[in-house]
């Protein structure tokens, strides 16, 4: 194992015939040092950023981030509104997976709980790689933070699917405290089609 490891990191030519600057970004993001000229500029200038902003944010000009609006939009939150913003925005996150797992758990029909599931995964998965990303726990992919990052089509895709969990969430709470349903036990239907 440690031999075909060495091949795909140190002689890719060989066994997949791949040439080194195509791992760029991986040698980049396990030592972005040696890389500040080439791939590893931006990791290096996102993390300064992150660490300019202290507990409470700079409130300076701050460090330069290329790609801020779209890649490393965390690193300019971070850098202007610090840890506490940074925490603020990774707790905004957390209730809404939170809510959507509950929701997943709470619906009857399995259908919508696989779907509740797959969009749960596909939000958390864009925060855990563009913050990972960011902060320098994983390599750069160019995956947009949801809701945040500047992208019509990840908007789009994010927008839709969270119109999905409101349509189960809405179907769900219309069959379980439904009005229509409690007057029809009494039998005071007719109260309905005023």
């Amino acid at each position: 194992m440690s031999g075909i490891l060495y091949l795909v990191f140190l002689h890719p030519e060989i066994l997949m015939g791949i040439k080194i600057f195509q791992l760029g970004r991986i040698y980049a993001w396990i030592d972005p040092e040696s890389y500040k000229s080439g791939e590893g500029f931006n990791l290096i200038k996102a993390l300064l950023a992150i660490g300019s902003g202290g507990v409470s944010g700079y409130k300076g000009s701050g460090v330069y981030v290329p790609e801020a609006h779209t890649d490393f939009i965390f690193s300019v939150i971070a850098s202007k509104y610090g840890f506490l913003g940074s925490s603020i925005l990774i707790t905004i996150y957390f209730f809404l997976i939170s809510g959507m797992v509950k929701l997943a758990l709470d619906v009857k029909n399995s259908f919508e709980s696989y779907l509740c599931v797959g969009v749960v995964s596909m939000i958390f998965f864009h925060i855990f790689e563009n913050i990972g990303m960011n902060i320098g726990l994983l390599p750069i992919t160019g995956i947009p933070l949801p809701f945040i990052s500047y992208g019509g089509s990840s908007l789009m895709g994010n927008m839709l699917a969270i119109g999905l969990i409101f349509s189960i969430s809405y179907r769900k709470r219309a069959f379980m405290f439904g009005i229509k349903r409690n007057l029809l036990k009494r039998g005071h239907l007719f109260v309905m089609n005023y």
